[in-house]
């Protein structure tokens, strides 16, 4: 048999069914029946006429049992190996089914209608009366030739397999409808000269292959998968699968009426991001592709390397994948059922709607372009938070605990811990404590750039160029930044206690020009410093400056500076206070101004350090009249004063007796303290200030420098007077019994530039000595 490919285009309307009318182009494959009469197979959804050219007869040879078809009879003729083997006059439905391996010929109606086995099995309008041949297997027809002069018109029936065996054939497209009622089966169709096909309503392109046979696997109407045929003459006859001709179909399921998911539909290749953002509740399975890509609605969701080729599957809402399920892989998607891996992607939230999604991490360009919007994701095993493209914060006490994160511009505001839940979208109540507010850094124009959780380290904040910091003190009024504690706003400093209250923190290349103290309403937030009148109280810091006049650190202090600038500064700049001696104390030196002028309570504006003999030494006083402003500058030198251990108080408290009620006794308590101008609080004896002195000889002079700082900031703090009954802190350095012990010495040790446990082995072995002495 020879075989010939043509391209023709027939007029819309020459020849075939209803529904295809559309499909003007088509592929014809011309089959010789006899070395006269031709056949022109359509292999689109259209019939042809056509006759090959004289000079090509001579190229198709006969094919041996074939026949021609010819007019002589009106009655239903039934042929088997081309012998004749019965004739009627009707064929009922159950001698039609019966019927295999045959060919029939039978008139047409006046209108082109075959009808036969009690069944109108199509419609050629163009052929009234005309004999059609049909060609049976299994009780269904496979194709139909029509005469046409001296050539033979031949079409393709659909054919419908299940459980592999030929269960139905048609000749029109099957519809969507049709396609749901007949269940799980193989529908084999062919591809048009163009490799395209349409089925249900749906288009298939696969130019790769045209004219191609293809067999579609459909379950409950919705299609699977594709199989690309190797190309052969008859749609019936069985043929070989392509090695590259398998297409799973994308498989979308919704829930039905009792929220049980069914297949609802499918799809090949992309579905296209405006569809998808139609789907709410729905589930989406495909593959990973090549890349290890998971790939739906024109963008990749996840990407997981190890998990090439495998089946999964997303759940979508408000067009957005939530969560995607790695199945066991197999050669059949549809049938994957053992799950591998179950990923969840943090959820974005924008006005309360889910806007999107991401896996694993988010880049740090992606993330600055979310304006205002709330993260759920999960903390990771160590319960550290990390996002844009860096860590952001670590909760050690919540690992893999699912969170929310409010955010600006790349910039996170607060953090939301919340109790454990196997589905992230499902979690929405917050663990005890678990509401973390983020402190928030402001460039000079007031734009939100970056915030932190619990510390900024010293290499961050000395990075700062000229920031404002929206921050909270802790439970005791003090604020630590940069890696030391910065200030402490409680009573010590004769000011009201803060506990937690918001601050902004002024700083310029890494020093704090000043701490102002928020009002107790004023939202934190990154609206913050857009409230009116939003302070309490505006405070400035002391700035140091060393000798070429460069700003290279500051404090917060009123009466004394901190050891650790002592040395090696060149001025000091700021409000430091006449002490109510008239007076300044630094270290164990004291400078007091004479009786002649009383400058208790003037600012002092400058310190100024230098001497080329004496090199940290103060020698220069600049004093200004808070009420005049005017300015007096005072010789350091002139007014110098040593202060010898000598001039201390030094105080023996015995023990006292045990409340009623407590667990603890009150063990006796040592208090030092500089020697006060009031007679009355003179009540020491010599025989102990020597004591005293010879304890602090055992330290070297810097360290008797700090000690003696400590205990005069110590006395002049303003501690509880009286004893608080079941409050026993242990080895603490001065008094063991107060309830402000731990958090006033963590004030001074800062101060200072020391530890806390230095302090206490410090005083605990000057009172073991004196202890030993007395």
């Amino acid at each position: 048999m020879g075989i010939a490919l043509i391209n023709l285009f027939m007029p819309v309307g020459t020849l075939g069914t209803a529904n295809a009318f559309d499909h003007p182009d088509t592929i014809a494959l011309v089959d010789a029946l006899h070395p006269d009469i031709y056949t022109v197979v359509a292999q689109g959804p259209a019939f042809l006429t056509t006759a090959l050219p004289p000079a090509n007869r001579s190229t198709v040879s006969a094919a041996p049992g074939n026949f021609a078809v010819t007019a002589a009879s009106a009655r239903i003729q039934i042929y088997r190996g081309g012998s004749l083997v019965r004739e009627c006059n009707t064929l009922p439905k159950k001698d039609f089914t019966g019927l295999d391996n045959v060919v029939i010929r039978m008139p047409l109606d006046t209108n082109g209608v075959l009808t036969i086995g009690g069944k109108i099995r199509g419609h050629f309008i163009n052929h009234p009366n005309a004999i059609a041949e049909l060609h049976m297997t299994d009780g269904f027809i496979t194709e139909v030739r029509l005469p046409n002069g001296k050539e033979t018109l031949r079409c393709e029936f659909v054919l419908i397999y299940r459980d592999g065996k030929l269960f139905d054939s048609c000749i029109s497209q099957i519809t969507k409808i049709k396609l749901s009622r007949i269940g799980t089966v193989t529908i084999r169709k062919r591809f048009s000269k163009d490799g395209q096909m349409r089925i249900a309503g749906s288009s298939l392109m696969f130019e790769k292959f045209p004219n191609h046979p293809v067999d579609i696997d459909v379950k409950n109407g919705v299609i699977t998968e594709i199989r690309i045929l190797k190309n052969v003459l008859r749609l019936i006859d069985t043929a070989e699968e392509l090695e590259e001709g398998r297409f799973e179909m994308a498989l979308v399921y919704k829930p039905d009426e009792v929220g049980k998911m069914q297949l609802s539909s499918s799809y090949y290749g992309a579905l296209i991001k405006r569809n998808l953002a139609h789907l709410n509740g729905a589930t989406i399975r495909r593959r990973f592709n090549g890349g290890g890509h998971f790939k739906i609605g024109g963008r990749v969701w996840a990407t997981i390397q190890q998990y090439v080729g495998y089946p999964a599957e997303a759940d979508i809402r408000n067009g957005v994948v939530t969560r995607i399920r790695v199945f066991k892989n197999i050669k059949k998607m549809i049938d994957a059922d053992e799950i591998v891996e179950d990923v969840e992607l943090a959820l974005i939230y924008q006005n309360s709607l889910l806007v999107d999604s991401f896996y694993e991490g988010i880049g740090e360009k992606r993330f600055e372009a979310f304006e205002k919007a709330t993260i759920q994701t999960r903390l990771d095993r160590l319960g550290r938070l990390c996002i844009g493209g860096e860590p952001k914060a670590a909760f050690s006490k919540y690992p893999d605990h699912p969170i929310q994160i409010d955010v600006q511009n790349g910039v996170v505001l607060e953090v939301r811990i919340l109790k454990p839940t196997k589905n992230l979208a499902e979690a929405t109540e917050l663990v005890n404590g678990g509401k973390r507010g983020f402190s928030l850094i402001f460039n000079e124009k007031g734009q939100l750039v970056d915030s932190y959780n619990e510390a900024l380290s010293e290499i961050q904040f000395s990075a700062l160029k000229n920031h404002t910091i929206v921050t909270r003190l802790d439970k005791q009024g003090n604020l630590t930044i940069g890696g030391r504690l910065r200030a402490s706003f409680s009573k010590r400093n004769s000011f009201a206690i803060f506990a937690n209250r918001p601050v902004v923190v002024r700083a310029q290349n890494g020093i704090i020009l000043g701490i102002d103290i928020l009002k107790p309403f004023v939202p934190f937030g990154p609206d913050t410093l857009k409230q009116p009148d939003p302070f309490e109280k505006k405070t400035s810091f002391q700035l140091v400056w060393d000798a070429q006049g460069k700003c290279i650190d500051s404090f917060y202090a009123f009466t004394f500076i901190p050891p650790r600038f002592r040395n090696h500064v060149g001025r000091i700049t700021g409000d430091f206070k006449v002490d109510r001696y008239n007076g300044f104390l630094h270290g164990r030196k004291s400078y007091f101004f004479g009786d002649d002028v009383d400058w208790r309570g003037h600012s002092i504006k400058e310190i100024l350090f230098g001497d080329v003999n004496a090199p940290g030494e103060i020698t220069e006083f600049v004093i200004e009249d808070p009420k005049t402003q005017r300015v007096t500058r005072v010789d350091a030198r002139k007014v110098l004063q040593h202060f010898e251990p000598e001039e201390l108080i030094v105080e023996i408290i015995p023990s006292s007796e045990k409340e009623q009620g407590s667990a603890y006794r009150l063990g006796p308590m040592i208090r030092i303290g500089p020697k006060i101008r009031n007679p009355e609080e003179e009540l020491i004896r010599t025989e102990t200030v020597a004591i005293v002195r010879r304890a602090l000889e055992s330290f070297s002079e810097e360290e008797q420098d700090i000690l003696l700082g400590i205990a005069v900031a110590y006395h002049d703090s303003e501690i509880p007077k009286e004893p608080r009954p079941g409050i026993q802190l242990g080895a603490s350095w001065l008094i063991e019994t107060f309830l402000e012990e731990w958090k006033l010495l963590d004030q001074i040790a800062a101060e200072f530039g020391v530890s806390r446990g230095w302090i206490i082995e410090s005083f605990r072995r000057i009172r073991k000595d004196i202890y030993i002495r007395v």
